[in-house]
């Protein structure tokens, strides 16, 4: 029997898969609000269960492609929803 070759890992903008919170300045619940959204319609819009968003605003890892859904869903940028963090330190 011909063993099929493994798939990769799915790409994740941020690289830590065991970090419950690897992104802690994701900007996604702030814009949201600014929109007059609530977490019902943004899933709606974007295509991904209100819990799954929830989980996603509390800085948990997220797929690149549901990454892009939800910057082009609020009108802004990847950087503007995931700024780099600020290096401490740095004046």
């Amino acid at each position: 029997m011909k063993r099929q070759p493994m798939r990769p890992p799915p790409r994740r903008l941020f690289p830590s898969l065991n970090a419950p919170r690897v992104f802690p300045e994701c900007r996604l619940k702030e814009v949201r609000e600014a929109l007059d959204m609530n977490q019902q319609q943004a899933a709606a819009i974007i295509g991904m269960a209100p819990s799954n968003l929830w989980k996603l605003e509390q800085g948990t890892n997220v797929k690149l492609s549901y990454a892009r859904k939800i910057a082009r869903a609020y009108g802004k940028s990847l950087d503007e929803l995931w700024p780099e963090p600020e290096e401490k330190g740095k004046a």
